[in-house]
């Protein structure tokens, strides 16, 4: 049992861990489309998710910027 918890605790650092980087990644997207001068905001389900603090586990992100716009930011 004692075995379990350790690798459910390892899992869970690994978890954590990995969605630090999506945000920080994330969080450049934003930043990128905002710097070429773009309104860029967080929609969807995440939104929710953050006002029920409630885990969430994508991130929803409109833009004014059009398809071709967004390839050339990017």
């Amino acid at each position: 049992l004692l075995t379990g918890y350790r690798e459910a605790k390892k899992w869970t650092k690994t978890i954590q861990r990995k969605r630090q980087m999506e945000i920080a990644n994330e969080n450049k997207i934003i930043d990128q489309l905002e710097d070429s001068g773009y309104e860029t905001y967080i929609v969807g389900g995440c939104v929710r998710d953050e006002l029920l603090n409630r885990k969430n586990f994508d991130i929803d992100i409109t833009t004014t910027a059009k398809p071709d716009e967004i390839k050339e930011v990017f």
